[in-house]
C-alpha cells in the first residue's frame, strides 16, 4: 500500500491503543463511582465528575451508559479500593490507592514493584489502636495524605486548627469505637 499509509495506519493504531486504555480506566471508575453512590448523576457527585472527565475524553456517550448498566447488573465483580502503604528506598512512605476486583493479585503486584525498587509493602491494620498511633505520629508533620484518608471515610474531623498527634489519635480511635 505504501509507505504513507503505513504511517498513518501507526499513528491511528497509537491513538486508538491510548484511547482504549482511558476509556476502560474512565469506565472501571464509573463502575465504582455508581456501586457506591447509585447510578443517578444528580445525586452522586463522583459520578458526574466522571461523566464530565469522559467527555472531556471524547468517551462516547453509549461506552458510559454501558459502564452504568454494568455496574448496576448483579453478575458483575465488585471493585474494592484499597489502600497500601510501602516503604521506599530511604524509608520514603508511600499510600497507593487501587481499585481491584482481586485483592490478592493486587497484593502480589505492589509488593513486586516495592521489592524491585528496593522497598517494602506494609500490611494494613487500620483497626490496631497501636498501628493507627504509629501511623499518624509518622505523618503528622510531614504530609497530609494519611489525615486524608481517614477524612474520606469520615473518621477524622479536625479537632483544633493545629491537632495535637495524641488529639488526632483519639479522634481516630473514637471513630473506630476502639
Amino acid at each position: 500500500m505504501g509507505r504513507a499509509f503505513e504511517y498513518r495506519k501507526a499513528r491511528k493504531l497509537k491513538r486508538w491503543g491510548n484511547m482504549a486504555r482511558t476509556f476502560t480506566k474512565i469506565g472501571k471508575e464509573i463502575e465504582i463511582a455508581v456501586k457506591s453512590g447509585g447510578p443517578d448523576p444528580t445525586a452522586n457527585v463522583r459520578l458526574r465528575i466522571l461523566i464530565q472527565n469522559a467527555k472531556a475524553e471524547n468517551m462516547p456517550k453509549e461506552n458510559v451508559e454501558r459502564a452504568i448498566k454494568r455496574a448496576i447488573s448483579k453478575d458483575t465483580s465488585d471493585y474494592k479500593e484499597v489502600v497500601y502503604e510501602g516503604y521506599g528506598p530511604h524509608g520514603i512512605a508511600f499510600l497507593v490507592e487501587t481499585a481491584t476486583d482481586n485483592t490478592n493479585r493486587t497484593v502480589a503486584s505492589m509488593r513486586m514493584y516495592f521489592n524491585k525498587c528496593g522497598g517494602a509493602l506494609e500490611q494494613r491494620d487500620d483497626d490496631k489502636p497501636e498501628t493507627v498511633k504509629r501511623r499518624l505520629e509518622v505523618y503528622h508533620a510531614e504530609t497530609e495524605p494519611l489525615k486524608a484518608f481517614y477524612a474520606r471515610r469520615n473518621i477524622l474531623r479536625p479537632v483544633d486548627n493545629q491537632p495535637t498527634i495524641e488529639a488526632t489519635t483519639q479522634a481516630v480511635l473514637k471513630a473506630l469505637e476502639i
